[in-house]
């Protein structure tokens, strides 16, 4: 699966087409705002040029969106959403002409029209749109796996989400299909939406649609990626059941072979190479986005469309986690280490693919099989198993801020969150852990850090109150070249990337926790 981002221009204009000027203000009506969205799709992104000419978020007055969102402070209002839940949800109004409000829809739908819950929700408006438009790519690449593998018609379904004007956009979609239950509960309406639009392909949708998938991309790339989230899951299960293995860890490596094309399987390849080098408890290597994504000539081709120069520079992370910060940042109710990288994506929203930090240097399209890979993982862990992810924009963004993961009771948690002391004693349904963890990722932090510690400690402590779990560590690992990709073996080199991210997982492990040499050794996984 692909991703979208649909990044336009809003002039407002009455019914006439003409642009509209209050009498007495001098400010016009038609302040250009830009509205960024990612669709999690197969295929090109038609990226129109963005333009934001001042700080503010703008909306015609007399909208709904005008009375959600204060425009200077670029906040939104989630008291006067349950004020106005009625008028939100009136099918009279137009998400074609309020495309975000689709969001705000189904915000509400999601928490269930309950005001402490959205109390919950980030403030700022910018990085709420980028967290859901974040989640909705993942969920609808995971999503257009059930409908289709073909490459081709991935992107024609693409085409259709990307279209705010249709009625199964993406906007519409998550108004539509938003709910509280769960992220598998999500995910299976959004299949059945993404089933009809390509069952409604004509042949001239398919004519004119660009395959922008790397030309050795199959539908065995995709049914690869599967089996992996079938054997990390099936390992789970069984660590649920089987209280023999407490205390252990199992690596699991779930392998993510690339999808996009050899320029940017070839600087996944570099920054692979580079992260593995570099120590990640000082930073490492980065890129940053040169220049807005306006589809000049001087860009390089990628799947989506024009990829934006780049620029690769040493940084540290802000995402890196200080050692017991937990300051909360109000505009995102995320840590403050996590509202950091959030906002540093927001600032670059509309001018570069959006991706989570972990994984932005694997491609464009890679980094999207790998967050749906990751949300697969979420829909399907068994009740009883903590799912523990490395940060908390990860854990906020693709739980889509529901305090149950999915349908089967399933909880996810930041690392951070299971470092705290009282955390198995909020939990004691937990009898087992699915952690999460990303292969290369510089930006993770190493593990040696308190909080890594702290947090494998917990699920391994030892009483009769708090008895050991077993966990799972599951690797999600690139292999920077799949020129080809069997659905069982996956590509050449498969086995000795599954061996080097096991080798490394196990490393980490034994960072955190010297006393952790009960995990199973790498020569005993099969791959």
């Amino acid at each position: 699966t692909t991703t979208t981002t649909l990044s336009s221009r809003v002039t407002f204009r009455d019914a006439a087409g003409h642009r509209r000027q209050r009498h007495g203000h001098r400010r016009r009506l038609s302040t250009h705002r830009t509205v960024t969205v990612v669709v999690a799709r197969a295929g090109k992104t038609r990226t129109m040029k963005s333009s934001s000419q001042n700080a503010m978020v703008d909306f015609l007055p007399g909208t709904l969106m005008s009375r959600l969102v204060n425009p200077r402070a670029a906040t939104i209002d989630w008291r006067a959403l349950i004020a106005l839940a009625d008028k939100v949800n009136d099918s009279s109004q137009d998400l074609k002409t309020q495309p975000t409000l689709g969001l705000i829809r189904g915000e509400l739908k999601m928490a269930g029209g309950r005001e402490d819950v959205l109390a919950e929700r980030a403030q700022g408006y910018k990085e709420y749109v980028l967290q859901r438009t974040l989640g909705m790519k993942a969920a609808l690449t995971l999503a257009t796996n059930v409908a289709t593998k073909d490459p081709k018609r991935r992107c024609a379904i693409g085409r259709a989400l990307a279209d705010p004007r249709n009625e199964r956009s993406l906007f519409a979609l998550f108004a539509k299909r938003a709910t509280g239950e769960g992220v598998d509960v999500f995910v299976d309406g959004l299949a059945q939406d993404l089933v009809e639009i390509d069952r409604e392909l004509s042949a001239d949708d398919l004519a004119t649609t660009k395959n922008w998938y790397g030309a050795d991309v199959g539908q065995t790339h995709f049914d690869y990626v599967e089996n992996q989230v079938d054997k990390a899951i099936e390992r789970a299960t069984r660590a649920v059941a089987d209280g023999a293995a407490a205390g252990a860890v199992t690596v699991v490596p779930l392998l993510v072979p690339s999808v996009d094309t050899p320029k940017l399987a070839g600087d996944a390849i570099n920054n692979s190479s580079r992260s593995h080098g570099a120590s990640s408890r000082d930073g490492a290597a980065d890129s940053t986005t040169g220049g807005p994504s306006d589809g000049d000539d001087d860009g390089d081709d990628f799947m989506f469309g024009k990829k934006s120069k780049k620029k690769s520079k040493a940084k540290k992370s802000s995402a890196s986690t200080a050692a017991g910060a937990l300051v909360m940042d109000p505009s995102t109710m995320l840590p403050q280490f996590a509202a950091d990288a959030l906002k540093q994506m927001t600032a670059k929203f509309g001018s570069s693919e959006p991706a989570f930090p972990e994984v932005e240097a694997w491609g464009q399209s890679t980094s999207s099989e790998a967050s749906a890979a990751v949300l697969a993982l979420i829909a399907r862990t068994p009740s009883n198993c903590a799912i523990i992810l490395p940060s908390a924009l990860l854990k906020a963004t693709l739980t889509f801020d529901n305090a149950v993961a999915n349908s089967r009771g399933a909880k996810a948690f930041a690392v951070e969150e299971v470092a705290e002391s009282d955390w198995r004693a909020n939990n004691p349904d937990v009898s087992a852990a699915l952690w999460i963890s990303f292969d290369p990722n510089p930006i993770e932090g190493d593990w040696r850090a308190p909080h890594f510690a702290r947090a494998l400690e917990n699920c391994q402590a030892n009483g009769d109150e708090q008895p050991l779990i077993p966990i799972v560590l599951a690797s999600v690992a690139l292999i920077a070249e799949a020129p080809s990709c069997d659905a069982i073996e996956g590509p050449p080199g498969a086995v000795a990337t599954a061996a080097g991210a096991s080798a490394r997982a196990h490393g980490r492990v034994a960072c955190a926790s010297p006393a952790s040499a009960t995990s199973q050794p790498p020569s005993t996984l099969k791959v």
